[in-house]
Order: C-alpha cells, then sequence, then structure tokens
C-alpha cells in the first residue's frame, strides 16, 4: 500500500479517525451513525454570509434548501454520502451552504431513507421524487454527490434515461463507488487503506443491496 506523507492529508486522517474510528463502519447502524455525526461536528465550518436556508420535505422527504444572494436560474440537487448508511441533511449543511455562495444557484440537499431499514432502490426512489420536484417548473439542474450519493446521482441519471424524465444538464461525482473488479489493486493493494477499508466497502453494498442480492 502506498504511504501517505503530505502533513495536511495525514492530519486529516487523524482527526477523522479521532471521532470516527475504523471499527466504525462494520458497528451496528445506531452506533455508526453516533460516531459519524461527532466526526461530522469536528469538521463543521459557519455559512458563508448571505446564505439562506430553508427546510421543506417533499413526498415525506426531507430536503434543505440553500440561496445566496446571487442566486439566479438553474439548480444543483446535492446527495450526501455516508455508504447508505449514514449521513444526514446536517452531515453535509456547510458543504451545501458554500456551494450555493460558490456558484450563486440554488441548492437542494436530499436526504433519503437509509440502509439497513430501506435497502434498494429506496434510497434512488427519494432521490428521483426530489430532482422530478426540482425540476417541475422546467428549469435546468445538474446533480451533485459524495461517495454513496455520488452513486446515486449516476444511478439517477440511468434511471431518468432508461424510463424518461427530466435529465440533468451535468453530473458532478466526488469519489462514487461505481462497483468495478474487486480483484483490481485498489481493493488488494489497498485492503487496509486509511479511513474506509474493502471490507468496509463490502459491508456496505451488503447493506444496500438487502433483498435484491
Amino acid at each position: 500500500m502506498a504511504q501517505v506523507t503530505d502533513p495536511e492529508v495525514l492530519k486529516f486522517i487523524a482527526d477523522t479517525e479521532a471521532a470516527y474510528p475504523s471499527e466504525a463502519n462494520l458497528a451496528t447502524p445506531e452506533e455508526n451513525r453516533m460516531y459519524y455525526d461527532a466526526m461530522c461536528a469536528v469538521f463543521w465550518a459557519p455559512h458563508p454570509e448571505g446564505v439562506a436556508v430553508l427546510d421543506i420535505e417533499v413526498g415525506g422527504i426531507p430536503v434543505r434548501q440553500y440561496r445566496s444572494k446571487t442566486s439566479g436560474k438553474g439548480a444543483i440537487l446535492y446527495t450526501h454520502g455516508g455508504g447508505f448508511v449514514v449521513g444526514s441533511l446536517d452531515s453535509h449543511d456547510d458543504v451545501c451552504a458554500e456551494l450555493a455562495a460558490a456558484t450563486g444557484v440554488e441548492v437542494w440537499s436530499s436526504h433519503y431513507r437509509l440502509c439497513p431499514e430501506h435497502s434498494y432502490p429506496a434510497a434512488l426512489d427519494d432521490v428521483e421524487t426530489v430532482w422530478r420536484k426540482l425540476t417541475a417548473d422546467g428549469r435546468g439542474a445538474i446533480v451533485v454527490g459524495d461517495s454513496a450519493g455520488a452513486r446515486l446521482s449516476a444511478a439517477l441519471c440511468l434511471r431518468l434515461r432508461r424510463v424518461g424524465g427530466p435529465m440533468p444538464l451535468a453530473q458532478i461525482l466526488i469519489y462514487p463507488g461505481l462497483g468495478g473488479d474487486k480483484t483490481l489493486p485498489s481493493f488488494v493493494d489497498n485492503a487496509e487503506a486509511p479511513l474506509l477499508r474493502t471490507v468496509d466497502l463490502a459491508h456496505y453494498e451488503t447493506l444496500y443491496k438487502g433483498d435484491c442480492q
């Protein structure tokens, strides 16, 4: 496994693992969420000045809207990561606020039903519901997500293309989990890499698929 030497990256790993140790990934969902929320609190940053926030529900799905003073046409649907098990509107709140301030467009942050209580396709169904509401007025929008949220963003695009629907203008996928050959070096040589091990990925994949194995 390649060794990390950058001091800033090493500090990030240390700060993360202090609140969210590797064993949290295989803990019970309740314990995992407790660890994850504690980690997010460590890194949370205040909102940029001028960003307005509003919590709403779309079909019973929690959504948080962000608008800056310069918000104009267009929109972003942000879907948070967390292995489909952890994460919430609060965990990625500062990320979405900064995104709204930096882009000058409205950001909708969508929650979704989590595993293992709700396996596939519950999360994807929720994201599609929010997407169709966001674009119901015909405005163009893009999808953005990190990790599991990136996978849901990509899956949304594939579903919309298959069934017909308002396609995103673009998708921005931040370290998405899109599958791949599990015998490749990224899975084998880096099986014990910091923050997310190969065994953790397999665990989350099992929970996400549920009865669809």
